[in-house]
């Protein structure tokens, strides 16, 4: 195993891109791409440098990373040596019980370099274990289930409301238009932390495009005639779903038709076989009412053994101290996690 390097921009005011290539003989195995950022904290110059992911499994061809352990020692010694030049070191979103995230620490930790990891977000998750019925018999008491069996009768006999999910057939341009139009008269909107109506437009237009062409993207709405008023996409990698966005219209949000959504999405995933719901980072009140489960992913800064990576953990710490953060501080949850659900017994069904 061998690492080729190329660096695809130099230092500037602006972040350049250095992607990092590893190869088995002629084939690439993992192409891991980071950020490279030059600022100033007051007099203190800073040189950071980023993963542009989650973690190195994101980028790396199977079977790594049990069978390719080296990858992160060639990581660490081109990233320590020249060319590239920082400070300190960023991950987000890393999961430390992701077998590559564990890896990379272990492997930080041998050569003895200063790390700092921050709690950065829970996520909610539920198991797709079992049907609809069981599910919410498993969750919810008899008032709630009752209340979930009328959203579903809602759209079932309601003649202007409909579900839809999306098919190859049907223009995707033209979902996306409708799914921004609605975006943009919502609440996210307003607050400009849209997906499609922000300046992240074209990127996320480009990532969905790109994951439907491969089959892992996935569409549902519920429309009011011919309008859209409520949608949910997300990703299907593996045995889990991926939640991405969701937004409704506020003409309709007295109709919960979010939530009637969210349960014709869990429906349709167990159907299809998925057996994980991931709810992405952040421990919304909604969220909460189904998750079962919480993963952490934590924010890890990884100091250069230098002058300018000492100044900058220094400089973290008095900071920290001063606004009596904790690196480990949980958010407060809305409403309590619910417990995870027993396994079914053999031949048991739901009761009502």
């Amino acid at each position: 195993m061998r690492l080729a390097l190329e660096g695809l921009g130099e230092w500037s005011d602006r972040p350049a891109l250095h992607a990092v290539g590893i190869f088995e003989g002629d084939r690439l195995v993992a192409a891991l791409p980071f950020a490279l950022h030059s600022s100033r904290r007051g007099l203190v110059p800073m040189r950071s440098l980023e993963m542009l992911g989650a973690n190195m499994l994101d980028f790396a061809a199977p079977p790594f990373p049990q069978d390719r352990p080296q990858i992160p020692r060639l990581l660490l010694d081109h990233l320590l040596g020249a060319p590239t030049k920082w400070d300190v070191m960023w991950f987000h979103g890393l999961d430390p019980a992701d077998p590559s995230a564990a890896m990379l620490l272990a492997e930080v930790g041998r050569r003895g370099l200063n790390m700092e990891t921050r709690l950065q977000a829970l996520c909610p998750s539920l198991p797709l274990d079992r049907s609809l019925p069981d599910l919410l018999q498993g969750l919810f008491e008899r008032h709630s289930r009752r209340r979930w069996r009328k959203r579903l009768n809602q759209i079932e006999s309601s003649e202007d409301l409909s579900f839809h999910r999306w098919s190859p057939d049907q223009d995707l341009d033209t979902l996306l238009d409708a799914l921004a139009a609605l975006e943009k008269a919502s609440w996210k909107g307003d607050e400009e932390i849209g997906i499609f109506t922000t300046e992240n437009g074209p990127f996320n237009r480009a990532l969905i495009r790109h994951f439907v062409e491969t089959g892992e993207c996935r569409f549902w709405w519920i429309a009011q005639g011919d309008r859209i008023v409520t949608y949910r996409v997300g990703f299907h990698w593996g045995d889990a779903y991926w939640d991405y966005q969701t937004s409704f219209h506020p003409d309709v949000a007295d109709l919960k038709l979010s939530h009637t959504l969210l349960l014709l999405v869990i429906q349709d995933l167990i159907e299809a076989g998925v057996k994980r719901y991931e709810f992405g980072s952040g421990v919304q009140r909604f969220k909460l009412e189904w998750a079962t489960t919480l993963r952490e992913v934590s924010l890890v800064r990884i100091y250069r053994p230098s002058l300018g990576g000492a100044m900058l953990r220094s400089l973290a710490s008095i900071k920290r101290a001063a606004r009596g953060d904790s690196l480990d501080a949980r958010p407060e949850l809305p409403i309590p996690l619910k417990e995870p659900l027993p396994p079914l017994e053999s031949g048991g069904g739901a009761k009502s």
